[in-house]
């Protein structure tokens, strides 16, 4: 820690590994136990013998070797009485610093073994006082000092088993005084040493206890050798299990150099002094100072320990203090105002938010109660929910009332309040947080006014994400439209609710809003009610996408049941006056064509003028009623198209040659100024033709007198875009939207002047329309008007796609078989490849279709089971009959022919000519494979391409032609139906299309039971989930025409096992 010095962390803690010495010093100790003894092997002597004095030598001699004699001669005692009183001042340590650990630790185990070893070493100061004369005893020396080293070993060894058995004995439950029994024990020890040492010192005739010619040389020592033992390894453990320590350790450890002095003094010593004693006596020493040793590093782990607490407490202070600080300045700066009161309602804090808020300062309210910050019309209830809480210690929140707050100058204003409970130094309190609201109030209210206002119009409103199309917002009247309940429409989506979408079919329509391309649409269709009828509605759909916010629709829907039902009124109403009055007009007319014509013979002038006027006139009126009932029928979709293949150009002339007469009326002459070679179109002729005359001679009507209208073919966009560009007054800005209505003309003198239906625009643009394609203009005032008549490339390429399907729909094929859910099956299938079906429920249904109505079909299918005896004669009866006997037949059975015999089965197909064996249930690929072998008719495999581009279709279509048949789509949505409408073994996919991207077309194949391949060939290029959808990738930037053809043959090659031919 900075400032703090290192702290070991090993020596910290109760058990575990800072309880236990470390390791290199239990080898030291090992080391000092057995390096002595190796060494007397090697010959080392540790003896301090010495001889006794000459006393004739000493007669002659000098004082001073007198006296070095006599310190030679007592040597071997000097040397034992120093190891003796090391053990001792050791003893003496070990109990100051085990009385020293129990008043910092109060761990009782320390001074009770501590004052054990002292006694114990008492036990060495009166063998060595004995042994040095200090004390007065009445025994040999020699007798005395090995006896009493025995007494003294015996009762070290007893002592500590004695105290360490009291500790394991001691029964922690009792309530015991630690310092008490420590006194206790230590007094108790104190008198069985005194006792021994009085009654060593006093006996005069002492055992003899040294046998130097015996195995044994000390028998005596033998005694605490064995309680050595059994201290070392059965009772120092269970205390060091017990109350582990550094110290116990240090006990269980000293038992080692224990044992071995012992070892030295019971079969090595023979004589005082001599190595082995000298040894055994160092080796004492050693063992009182492993519990030492145990202590100084018990109070190293202590003192370590006291001063990690000590750095951790300044470190949790420092954190304390930090964490308040930062409390303290999270209060001060949090936008919400923060009040603490007592279980009394006395305010104890006031945070800066709450003085700004209530415009009272932190001294004038503390201590005040809380009721002087509420209207005097709450503090009651309040006070009643306050006490509440405190007595049910549970978490409060004011929902019984609307809190208003009031300010230091009386003002009220709402509150938005929690109050919770805390636990104060000196009883409970609370904590509030409490939020102004005025302005969220004042959000409320305006947007209840808002949905109030949206819930009382006339139209329903709608809205719904723009991701998931959830409706997350419905007003009052589309409730009651749809019949739902507010949170079942929560549910839903707008697809839930119109039958005519599926959910790709609808972000097909809203896609373009989300890209930006539209703002918005308006359409018709029809919502659901939750009871199953329809309702018509109009909707008025617009994308909102504000910034900073969730994208959003929203649709005003407004119910069109009433106005339909006006209009079908209107629509039958024109009908009947229409049909009722051409009839009589066609008479009138007529009749006056044959009063002008002289029928009645010659006429006045002025009658032949008058009868003139009155058949112009019946005239315009056909013309009129005409329209009205055209334009009727083209809203109705009672009007019919012939759908055929047309040359543009030379159809333009001739609808110039036509007009060309009522042109020169107004001296107006018509010109093709600009035109493309070889178009053709798929359209109605007459429609077309219809349209054309209507503005030729709107555009020579409204030219000036020697003027030109120009007729300009050119490609735009997609489409084949007609202009019909005239030099006339131009139509003024203010009708121009309204140009395309019924009956609408221009106010000017020179409209009126030239008259008009009001129809002829409105037809135009309705005929266009079922004929797929659109009609603008552009016009300024006083120079001209241009109109644009546009028709998909889609249709001016389909020709050869309609051209092909009627051919390939000449085979017919008679479907025989009862079950009516087979028969719809199999002719469902033969219908989407482009046959003709007839189904026969009976023999005679089918008896009548092949001979009495003569109907030629291609293929029969019949089933055999239909009535087997009655399907052979019938079959017989077609190859009988001359129109039927050539038409191949097809048999299919639940039964398969390995289930009949098989001489049997060839047997009767060879006599019924039956051409092909079909199993139930059918297989699609089984039945078609079998028909177009029948028939002779195997046709190339279909491919749809899906392209914008016409330069790019043209370029695939003469590329494929000899190995596929190409269909092609302009759009998306026209790729859709296809789909629907028929089979294909492979698309070739264009992304970058003019509705939506190709991507869109994928999700339709999951509904088709064989899903063609996928290629995209597109100009930009796809990410790796992308190209996992589909079957391969071109680029058409860097893919030329032989790996285009070669890609699209190997995989229609692996479809369906088409035989195709290989590029080389």
């Amino acid at each position: 820690m900075s400032g703090k010095g290192t702290v070991n962390k090993d020596w910290i803690g109760g058990a575990g590994t800072s309880t236990r010495i470390p390791t290199f010093m239990v080898y030291g100790i090992v080391l000092l136990c057995v390096i002595p003894y190796l060494l007397t092997l090697l010959g080392v002597d540790f003896g301090s013998k010495s001889s006794a004095i000459d006393h004739r030598w000493a007669s002659d001699a000098k004082h001073h070797q007198i006296v070095d004699a006599h310190f030679h001669a007592l040597s071997g005692a000097f040397t034992h009485t120093l190891f003796e009183w090391t053990a001792f001042c050791i003893a003496g340590f070990v109990v100051v610093l085990a009385l020293s650990h129990y008043k910092i630790t109060n761990d009782i185990t320390t001074p009770v073994i501590g004052v054990a070893l002292f006694m114990a070493g008492c036990m060495d100061a009166f063998h060595t006082l004995a042994a040095d004369r200090l004390i007065n005893a009445v025994a040999d020396n020699r007798d005395l000092i090995p006896f009493t080293w025995a007494i003294s070993r015996s009762f070290n060894a007893l002592i500590m088993i004695v105290g360490v058995g009291i500790l394991l004995m001691r029964d922690d439950k009792k309530k015991l005084q630690d310092s008490s029994f420590v006194i206790t024990v230590s007094i108790f020890f104190a008198l069985i040493a005194y006792t021994i040492i009085t009654i060593a010192a006093n006996t005069q005739n002492l055992p003899a206890t040294t046998y130097p010619d015996s195995f044994i040389t000390r028998p005596f020592d033998a005694i605490p050798l064995i309680l050595f033992v059994v201290a070392g390894f059965f009772i120092y453990p269970r205390l060091y299990k017990r109350y582990p320590s550094l110290f116990a350790h240090g006990l269980i450890l000293s038992a080692i150099p224990e044992v071995v002095t012992q070892l030295h003094m019971t079969f090595g010593s023979k004589a005082l002094f001599d190595s082995h004693f000298n040894i055994g006596h160092f080796l004492k020493i050693v063992a009182y100072s492993i519990p030492l040793l145990g202590l100084i590093l018990d109070y190293i782990r202590v003192h370590s320990k006291l001063q990690w607490e000590n750095i951790k407490r300044e470190e949790v202070q420092a954190a304390l203090m930090e964490s308040e600080t930062h409390q303290r300045a999270i209060l001060d700066t949090v936008a919400d105002s923060i009040i603490t009161i007592n279980d009394k309602g006395k305010i104890l804090s006031f945070n800066p938010s709450a003085e700004r808020m209530f415009g009272y300062q932190y001294d004038e309210v503390y201590g005040e109660n809380v009721c002087i910050l509420i209207p005097e019309k709450f503090q009651q209830a309040h006070e009643k929910s306050l006490v509440q809480s405190s007595l049910q210690g549970i978490r409060y929140l004011d929902i019984d009332y609307e809190l208003l707050g009031r300010r230091k100058d009386g003002m009220e204003f709402p509150l938005d309040i929690s109050l919770s409970p805390m636990q104060l130094s000196h009883g409970n309190g609370f904590v509030g947080i409490l939020r102004d609201i005025s302005e969220q109030k004042k959000s409320e209210r305006v947007l209840q006014q808002f949905k109030t206002t949206l819930d009382q119009t006339m139209d329903c409103v709608f809205m719904f994400d723009s991701r998931s199309l959830k409706f997350f917002y419905v007003n009052a009247g589309g409730i009651e439209q749809v019949g739902y309940s507010e949170q079942e429409l929560f549910s839903m989506t707008p697809v839930d609710l119109k039958p005519e979408y599926d959910d790709n079919l609808f972000r097909t329509l809203i896609n373009p809003m989300i890209e930006g391309s539209q703002k918005s649409i308006n359409f018709e269709t029809n919502h659901q009610h939750k009871d199953g009828h329809l309702v018509p509605v109009e909707i008025f759909l617009q994308y909102i996408n504000p910034q900073g916010e969730t994208a959003r629709f929203v649709a005003m829907v407004r119910d069109i049941s009433e106005r339909q039902r006006i209009e079908r009124m209107k629509d039958q109403f024109v009908s009947t006056v229409s049909h009722e009055l051409r009839t009589p007009l066609t008479s009138i007319r007529g009749s006056l064509g044959l009063i002008t014509g002289g029928a009645v013979g010659e006429l006045p002038a002025q009658a032949t003028a008058m009868l003139k006027i009155a058949e112009n006139n019946t005239q315009r009126l056909l013309v009129l009623i005409n329209d009205i009932l055209d334009i009727q029928k083209i809203e109705t979709g009672e009007i019919s198209f012939n759908f055929k293949i047309l040359m543009l150009m030379p159809f333009l002339k001739q609808a110039v040659e036509e007009n060309a007469a009522y042109g020169a009326q107004y001296g107006v002459i018509f010109s093709i100024t600009e035109s493309l070679a070889d178009i053709q179109l798929l359209t109605d002729k007459n429609r077309l033709m219809q349209v054309m005359t209507n503005l030729l001679s709107n555009a020579a009507k409204f030219s000036i007198d020697g003027g030109e209208v120009e007729i300009a073919v050119t490609r735009h966009n997609s489409a084949i875009r007609i202009a019909v560009c005239d030099q006339g007054m131009g139509i003024p800005e203010k009708f121009q939207p309204k140009l395309f209505d019924k009956f609408t003309q221009s106010d000017a003198a020179d409209t009126r002047k030239i008259g008009g239906t009001g129809l002829g625009l409105s037809i135009c643009k309705a005929t266009l329309e079922k004929l797929g394609g659109k009609i603008s203009f552009k016009s300024s005032e006083g120079v001209g008007t241009t109109f644009y008549v546009d028709l998909p490339q889609s249709i001016a390429d389909g020709a050869s796609v309609l051209e092909s399907t009627a051919k390939k729909k000449t085979c017919r094929v008679l479907v025989i078989e009862t079950e009516q859910a087979v028969a719809k099956t199999i002719q469902s299938i033969l219908l989407a490849d482009d046959f003709e079906v007839e189904i026969a429920y009976t023999l005679k249904q089918a008896e009548d279709l092949l001979f009495r109505q003569s109907v030629k079909f291609d293929v029969i299918t019949i089933d055999l089971l239909l009535n087997e005896e009655s399907s052979t004669n019938f079959i017989k009866q077609i190859h009988a009959y001359d129109k039927t006997s050539t038409v191949p037949i097809i048999a299919i059975t639940a039964m398969s022919c390995s289930n009949r015999n098989e001489s049997s089965a060839k047997s009767l197909g060879k006599s019924l000519n039956i051409a092909e064996w079909l199993q139930k249930p059918v297989d699609r690929h089984c039945l078609i494979a079998s028909v177009r072998t029948v028939t002779g008719t195997e046709q190339l495999p279909r491919v749809l391409h899906v392209e914008d581009d016409p330069d790019v279709r043209q370029v695939v279509s003469v590329l494929l032609k000899d190995h596929a048949e190409v269909v092609a789509a302009v759009t998306v949505g026209e790729a859709k139906m296809l789909l629907q409408e028929s089979s294909f073994s492979l698309i070739l996919l264009d992304l970058d299309m003019p509705d939506c991207s190709g991507d869109l077309l994928l999700g339709e194949l999951k509904y088709q039971q064989h899903p063609p391949k996928v290629v995209i060939f597109s100009a930009q290029d796809v990410d790796r989930v992308m190209a996992q959808k589909v079957d391969s990738v071109l680029l058409k930037s860097t893919t030329s025409n032989t790996e285009l053809l070669q890609t699209v043959i190997e995989h229609l090659h692996d479809d369906h096992g088409f035989k195709l031919t290989k590029v080389m």
